[in-house]
Protein backbone atom coordinates (compact mmCIF):
# COMPACT_ATOMS: atom_id res chain seq x y z
CA UNK A 1 0.00 0.00 0.00
CA UNK A 2 1.08 3.38 -0.88
CA UNK A 3 2.53 5.48 2.28
CA UNK A 4 0.25 8.25 1.70
CA UNK A 5 -2.64 5.71 1.91
CA UNK A 6 -1.53 4.51 4.97
CA UNK A 7 -0.92 7.66 6.52
CA UNK A 8 -4.51 8.64 5.92
CA UNK A 9 -6.23 5.45 7.02
CA UNK A 10 -4.34 6.06 10.08
CA UNK A 11 -5.62 9.78 10.87
CA UNK A 12 -9.58 8.41 9.63
CA UNK A 13 -9.19 5.74 11.96
CA UNK A 14 -8.11 7.86 14.61
CA UNK A 15 -10.40 10.27 14.14
CA UNK A 16 -13.13 7.66 14.37
CA UNK A 17 -11.78 6.36 17.40
CA UNK A 18 -12.42 10.01 18.88
CA UNK A 19 -16.13 10.13 18.13
CA UNK A 20 -18.73 11.36 20.76
CA UNK A 21 -20.52 9.08 22.69
CA UNK A 22 -24.35 9.84 23.27
CA UNK A 23 -24.78 12.96 25.63
CA UNK A 24 -26.14 16.60 26.46
CA UNK A 25 -23.88 18.92 25.60
CA UNK A 26 -25.00 22.25 26.71
CA UNK A 27 -25.80 24.22 30.64
CA UNK A 28 -29.07 24.17 30.01
CA UNK A 29 -30.16 25.86 33.27
CA UNK A 30 -27.38 28.15 33.12
CA UNK A 31 -29.95 31.42 32.17
CA UNK A 32 -32.88 29.87 34.63
CA UNK A 33 -31.54 31.33 37.74
CA UNK A 34 -29.27 33.96 39.05
CA UNK A 35 -25.74 32.11 37.50
CA UNK A 36 -22.34 33.62 38.51
CA UNK A 37 -20.07 31.47 36.66
CA UNK A 38 -16.91 33.79 37.93
CA UNK A 39 -16.77 33.90 41.15
CA UNK A 40 -13.73 34.30 42.91
CA UNK A 41 -14.24 35.15 46.55
CA UNK A 42 -12.30 33.00 48.90
CA UNK A 43 -14.62 31.05 51.26
CA UNK A 44 -16.65 27.94 51.89
CA UNK A 45 -19.47 29.20 52.00
CA UNK A 46 -21.08 32.43 50.10
CA UNK A 47 -23.97 34.15 52.13
CA UNK A 48 -27.58 36.07 50.64
CA UNK A 49 -29.19 38.39 52.72
CA UNK A 50 -32.70 38.73 52.82
CA UNK A 51 -34.60 41.76 54.34
CA UNK A 52 -38.10 41.24 55.19
CA UNK A 53 -41.05 43.23 54.25
CA UNK A 54 -41.86 47.13 55.68
CA UNK A 55 -45.87 47.95 55.88
CA UNK A 56 -46.72 51.61 56.11
CA UNK A 57 -48.97 52.41 59.28
CA UNK A 58 -51.65 55.25 59.49
CA UNK A 59 -50.60 58.52 60.75
CA UNK A 60 -52.49 58.67 63.76
CA UNK A 61 -51.28 62.48 64.95
CA UNK A 62 -49.44 65.11 63.65
CA UNK A 63 -46.26 65.95 65.91
CA UNK A 64 -45.98 62.44 67.21
CA UNK A 65 -42.85 60.66 66.61
CA UNK A 66 -41.98 58.67 63.81
CA UNK A 67 -41.97 55.02 63.49
CA UNK A 68 -39.36 53.23 65.03
CA UNK A 69 -38.83 49.53 63.47
CA UNK A 70 -36.19 47.56 61.79
CA UNK A 71 -37.07 45.06 58.74
CA UNK A 72 -36.88 41.62 59.30
CA UNK A 73 -33.79 40.28 57.95
CA UNK A 74 -32.43 37.20 57.20
CA UNK A 75 -29.48 35.24 55.84
CA UNK A 76 -29.28 32.14 53.75
CA UNK A 77 -26.29 30.23 52.95
CA UNK A 78 -24.43 28.38 49.60
CA UNK A 79 -21.86 25.82 50.40
CA UNK A 80 -19.02 25.42 47.67
CA UNK A 81 -18.36 21.73 46.75
CA UNK A 82 -15.37 20.98 44.78
CA UNK A 83 -15.05 18.81 41.12
CA UNK A 84 -12.64 17.87 38.88
CA UNK A 85 -11.87 15.45 35.82
CA UNK A 86 -8.38 14.53 33.57
CA UNK A 87 -8.03 12.30 30.91
CA UNK A 88 -4.26 11.29 29.48
CA UNK A 89 -4.45 12.73 25.97
CA UNK A 90 -1.74 10.64 24.55
CA UNK A 91 2.01 11.62 23.99
CA UNK A 92 2.94 14.22 21.44
CA UNK A 93 5.02 11.49 19.20
CA UNK A 94 1.38 9.51 18.37
CA UNK A 95 -0.38 13.05 17.79
CA UNK A 96 2.29 13.46 15.21
CA UNK A 97 2.57 10.34 13.66
CA UNK A 98 -1.47 10.21 12.83
CA UNK A 99 -1.18 14.22 11.31
CA UNK A 100 -4.06 15.75 12.77
CA UNK A 101 -3.86 19.27 14.38
CA UNK A 102 -4.99 18.42 17.75
CA UNK A 103 -6.62 14.83 18.24
CA UNK A 104 -7.42 16.12 22.61
CA UNK A 105 -9.93 18.55 21.02
CA UNK A 106 -12.61 15.83 21.37
CA UNK A 107 -11.50 14.35 24.62
CA UNK A 108 -11.71 17.90 25.56
CA UNK A 109 -14.64 18.63 24.70
CA UNK A 110 -16.16 15.57 26.60
CA UNK A 111 -14.92 17.04 30.11
CA UNK A 112 -16.45 20.04 29.24
CA UNK A 113 -19.78 18.37 28.16
CA UNK A 114 -19.11 16.24 31.80
CA UNK A 115 -18.80 19.94 33.37
CA UNK A 116 -21.80 20.95 32.12
CA UNK A 117 -23.58 18.27 33.06
CA UNK A 118 -22.35 18.82 36.62
CA UNK A 119 -23.54 21.80 36.69
CA UNK A 120 -27.31 21.02 35.33
CA UNK A 121 -27.48 18.36 38.52
CA UNK A 122 -25.93 20.34 40.86
CA UNK A 123 -29.25 22.76 40.27
CA UNK A 124 -31.62 20.52 39.94
CA UNK A 125 -31.16 18.77 43.02
CA UNK A 126 -30.51 21.42 45.28
CA UNK A 127 -33.80 23.41 44.28
CA UNK A 128 -35.55 21.47 46.63
CA UNK A 129 -32.81 20.30 48.94
CA UNK A 130 -32.59 21.65 52.67
CA UNK A 131 -31.77 25.16 52.63
CA UNK A 132 -28.89 26.63 55.34
CA UNK A 133 -29.60 30.23 57.13
CA UNK A 134 -28.03 31.41 60.10
CA UNK A 135 -24.69 33.42 60.19
CA UNK A 136 -22.43 30.43 59.15
CA UNK A 137 -25.14 28.03 57.33
CA UNK A 138 -25.71 26.06 61.35
CA UNK A 139 -29.61 25.89 60.76
CA UNK A 140 -31.16 23.31 58.01
CA UNK A 141 -34.00 23.90 56.88
CA UNK A 142 -35.98 21.41 55.55
CA UNK A 143 -37.97 21.34 52.02
CA UNK A 144 -41.65 22.51 52.83
CA UNK A 145 -44.24 19.64 52.21
CA UNK A 146 -46.63 22.27 51.21
CA UNK A 147 -44.31 23.07 48.15
CA UNK A 148 -44.74 19.16 46.61
CA UNK A 149 -47.81 19.63 44.86
CA UNK A 150 -48.31 16.34 43.29
CA UNK A 151 -46.91 13.17 44.18
CA UNK A 152 -47.79 10.54 41.37
CA UNK A 153 -49.97 10.63 37.51
CA UNK A 154 -48.83 11.98 34.48
CA UNK A 155 -47.74 15.52 33.96
CA UNK A 156 -51.32 17.51 32.82
CA UNK A 157 -52.54 20.99 32.47
CA UNK A 158 -54.03 20.56 35.69
CA UNK A 159 -50.46 20.65 37.20
CA UNK A 160 -49.07 23.67 35.29
CA UNK A 161 -52.25 25.36 36.41
CA UNK A 162 -51.57 24.42 40.38
CA UNK A 163 -48.27 25.66 39.48
CA UNK A 164 -48.93 28.77 37.85
CA UNK A 165 -51.34 29.47 41.56
CA UNK A 166 -48.57 28.54 43.86
CA UNK A 167 -46.34 31.40 42.24
CA UNK A 168 -48.96 33.80 41.55
CA UNK A 169 -49.47 33.69 45.37
CA UNK A 170 -45.55 33.48 46.08
CA UNK A 171 -45.29 36.99 45.16
CA UNK A 172 -41.79 36.35 44.51
CA UNK A 173 -40.14 39.21 42.80
CA UNK A 174 -39.35 38.67 39.17
CA UNK A 175 -41.12 37.56 36.25
CA UNK A 176 -39.31 34.36 34.88
CA UNK A 177 -40.60 31.32 35.44
CA UNK A 178 -39.21 27.75 34.51
CA UNK A 179 -40.55 24.13 34.17
CA UNK A 180 -37.90 20.87 33.89
CA UNK A 181 -39.39 18.01 33.33
CA UNK A 182 -38.38 14.62 31.34
CA UNK A 183 -38.66 13.80 27.88
CA UNK A 184 -41.44 11.04 29.03
CA UNK A 185 -43.45 14.18 30.68
CA UNK A 186 -43.67 16.63 27.55
CA UNK A 187 -45.06 13.57 25.44
CA UNK A 188 -47.28 12.83 28.16
CA UNK A 189 -49.13 16.03 27.89
CA UNK A 190 -50.52 15.19 24.71
CA UNK A 191 -52.41 12.49 26.19
CA UNK A 192 -54.19 15.25 28.03
CA UNK A 193 -58.21 14.46 27.30
CA UNK A 194 -59.32 17.67 28.92
CA UNK A 195 -58.27 20.38 26.65
CA UNK A 196 -59.67 23.20 24.38
CA UNK A 197 -58.42 22.86 20.78
CA UNK A 198 -56.69 26.14 21.40
CA UNK A 199 -54.52 24.55 24.09
CA UNK A 200 -54.22 20.92 22.63
CA UNK A 201 -52.54 23.16 19.68
CA UNK A 202 -50.28 24.71 22.14
CA UNK A 203 -49.45 21.78 23.71
CA UNK A 204 -48.50 19.97 20.60
CA UNK A 205 -46.19 22.74 19.46
CA UNK A 206 -44.65 23.02 22.92
CA UNK A 207 -43.90 19.06 22.45
CA UNK A 208 -42.88 19.46 19.09
CA UNK A 209 -40.21 22.43 20.14
CA UNK A 210 -41.53 24.82 17.97
CA UNK A 211 -42.47 26.77 21.05
CA UNK A 212 -40.63 26.67 24.79
CA UNK A 213 -42.96 28.42 26.62
CA UNK A 214 -46.50 27.90 27.88
CA UNK A 215 -48.61 29.25 30.26
CA UNK A 216 -46.20 31.75 31.65
CA UNK A 217 -43.49 29.30 32.43
CA UNK A 218 -40.34 28.29 29.93
CA UNK A 219 -39.88 24.43 29.61
CA UNK A 220 -36.53 22.77 29.28
CA UNK A 221 -36.35 19.35 28.96
CA UNK A 222 -34.19 16.92 30.31
CA UNK A 223 -33.58 13.05 29.06
CA UNK A 224 -35.63 11.18 31.44
CA UNK A 225 -32.59 9.33 33.09
CA UNK A 226 -31.57 12.80 34.02
CA UNK A 227 -34.30 14.20 36.19
CA UNK A 228 -34.19 13.44 39.83
CA UNK A 229 -35.98 10.20 40.87
CA UNK A 230 -38.23 11.03 44.02
CA UNK A 231 -40.11 7.59 45.79
CA UNK A 232 -40.08 5.99 42.00
CA UNK A 233 -41.40 9.56 40.28
CA UNK A 234 -39.54 11.56 38.02
CA UNK A 235 -39.35 15.12 39.96
CA UNK A 236 -40.98 17.99 37.36
CA UNK A 237 -40.04 21.46 39.04
CA UNK A 238 -40.88 24.82 38.74
CA UNK A 239 -39.34 27.59 39.92
CA UNK A 240 -38.87 31.48 39.50
CA UNK A 241 -35.52 32.61 38.54
CA UNK A 242 -34.71 35.42 41.16
CA UNK A 243 -35.30 32.81 44.21
CA UNK A 244 -32.56 30.63 43.24
CA UNK A 245 -29.14 31.45 42.82
CA UNK A 246 -26.09 29.50 41.54
CA UNK A 247 -21.95 30.38 41.75
CA UNK A 248 -19.09 28.56 40.88
CA UNK A 249 -15.19 29.46 40.52
CA UNK A 250 -11.81 27.62 39.56
CA UNK A 251 -9.51 26.02 41.73
CA UNK A 252 -6.12 25.97 40.54
CA UNK A 253 -4.42 29.16 38.95
CA UNK A 254 -7.47 30.80 37.93
CA UNK A 255 -8.62 28.75 35.18
CA UNK A 256 -11.46 25.88 35.24
CA UNK A 257 -9.27 23.61 32.60
CA UNK A 258 -5.34 22.91 31.76
CA UNK A 259 -3.59 20.79 29.36
CA UNK A 260 -0.15 20.33 30.89
CA UNK A 261 2.57 17.33 30.78
CA UNK A 262 2.90 15.45 33.63
CA UNK A 263 6.64 14.61 35.17
CA UNK A 264 5.39 12.45 37.01
CA UNK A 265 4.34 10.34 34.34
CA UNK A 266 6.87 9.86 32.06
CA UNK A 267 5.88 13.64 30.31
CA UNK A 268 2.77 12.50 29.12
CA UNK A 269 -0.27 15.17 28.74
CA UNK A 270 -3.05 15.41 30.64
CA UNK A 271 -6.31 17.83 30.59
CA UNK A 272 -7.85 18.42 33.90
CA UNK A 273 -10.19 20.75 34.88
CA UNK A 274 -11.60 21.77 38.60
CA UNK A 275 -14.31 23.91 40.09
CA UNK A 276 -16.21 24.99 42.91
CA UNK A 277 -19.47 25.43 42.64
CA UNK A 278 -22.51 26.02 45.20
CA UNK A 279 -25.90 26.48 45.48
CA UNK A 280 -28.49 28.26 47.55
CA UNK A 281 -32.17 28.57 47.42
CA UNK A 282 -33.01 32.22 48.37
CA UNK A 283 -36.88 31.86 48.82
CA UNK A 284 -38.68 28.56 49.32
CA UNK A 285 -41.74 30.36 47.59
CA UNK A 286 -39.77 29.99 44.65
CA UNK A 287 -40.03 26.03 44.02
CA UNK A 288 -42.59 23.82 43.48
CA UNK A 289 -42.66 20.39 42.54
CA UNK A 290 -44.62 17.84 41.10
CA UNK A 291 -43.38 13.74 41.43
CA UNK A 292 -44.66 12.42 37.44
CA UNK A 293 -44.92 8.75 36.35
CA UNK A 294 -46.79 7.63 33.20
CA UNK A 295 -50.28 6.71 34.32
Amino acid sequence: MDPVQIEHHRVIAFGRNLAMAPQTGEFKLQNAVECDLNFTEPGKYFTDEIIGKSDPQEMTDRYGPTPSKEPNRGRRIGVFTPLEDANWLGDNIDKVRQQVTDPANAIVTAMRFGQYRARDQKILTSLYAPAREGETGETVVPFPAGNVLTNSGKLTLAKLRSASLFHDNGKVLGEERFWVGGASDKSKLLEEDKVTSAEYAAIKALVNGEIDTFMGFKFIWFADDEIPIVGGKRRNISFKKTGNQYKSRPIVGGETAKVWTRTDRKGNWEAYLNFDHGFLRRHDASVCVHDCDDT
